[in-house]
């Protein structure tokens, strides 16, 4: 069982290597506030953090060698193969995405990646983030609302 230790800055050197403190860059990649995926040409998942799994609903070791686009909306995997197949031209690239993860639960994501050359046959490695917003998707504020709202204010600032 990890423990967690706040450190201040008031510590000494000493009493900060006392407490036997081990930084494990693995941890920093597991427990970032997004999730993190790294995807082959054909958008498989050979790599995926505990939050983009959490997002995902599986465990990391159920998703290695799944392919991303099996999550979505089957109008959602047609614009994420497109994605893909435009990387050669943009060699970043983000868009939001629908997940469908069950009947009852529908995910909306800001997925982004970063494309980068493989050492094998050239093939190309996308260093992807996917980031939750399903609860900016369903709030009751729709844009053209608001806008509507802050062009009728006496206050608004143009």
């Amino acid at each position: 069982m990890k423990r967690i230790v706040k450190l201040n800055s008031a510590m000494s050197k000493k009493e900060i290597q006392s407490l036997n403190f081990k930084f494990e860059p693995a941890d920093l990649y597991d427990n970032a506030p997004i999730g993190l995926l790294i995807l082959n040409e054909e958008g498989i998942i050979q790599n995926i953090n505990k939050t983009g799994a959490k997002i995902l609903c599986k465990s990391k070791e159920d998703l290695i060698n799944i392919r991303f686009y099996s999550f979505l909306e089957e109008k959602e995997g047609e614009k994420f193969l497109r994605l893909l197949k435009n990387s050669k031209l943009n060699k970043i690239a983000f868009c939001e995405l629908q997940l469908n993860l069950s009947k009852n639960n529908k995910v909306y994501i800001n997925f982004t990646y970063l494309r980068s050359e493989g050492s094998k046959n050239n093939s190309n490695i996308f260093s992807c983030s996917i980031n939750d917003i399903t609860k900016k998707n369903n709030s009751n504020y729709k844009p053209e609302e608001f806008a509507a709202i802050v062009s009728s204010s006496e206050d608004a600032i143009y």
